[in-house]
């Protein structure tokens, strides 16, 4: 199999997957954040994370509580930052 064909391979299981499961993801993003903008970032770099690491995800993981605890590991990094940042 080539590049490419593994790279669309594994570009339509991430699309069939996330497409199943977004509406959880984005309504979880928003729990989280309570700001839509911030939510919409939130879902947008787990998705990305996701596609980069979707070979990682075995038949023992679900993956809507793979995706969420990606997610959940993402916001605990945004609010690393943040708590940075408003350190003098």
């Amino acid at each position: 199999m080539t590049t490419l064909e593994k790279f669309e391979l594994k570009d339509s299981s991430f699309n069939r997957l996330m497409s199943i499961h977004e509406s959880k993801l984005r309504k979880f993003a928003l729990q989280l954040t309570k700001d839509a903008d911030l939510a919409e970032d939130l879902y947008q770099d787990t998705s990305i994370k996701i596609f980069i690491n979707i070979e990682k995800l075995t038949g023992d993981n679900l993956f809507i509580n793979w995706s969420m605890q990606i997610m959940k590991n993402t916001f605990l990094d945004y609010l690393r930052k943040d708590s940075r940042r408003l350190k003098p």
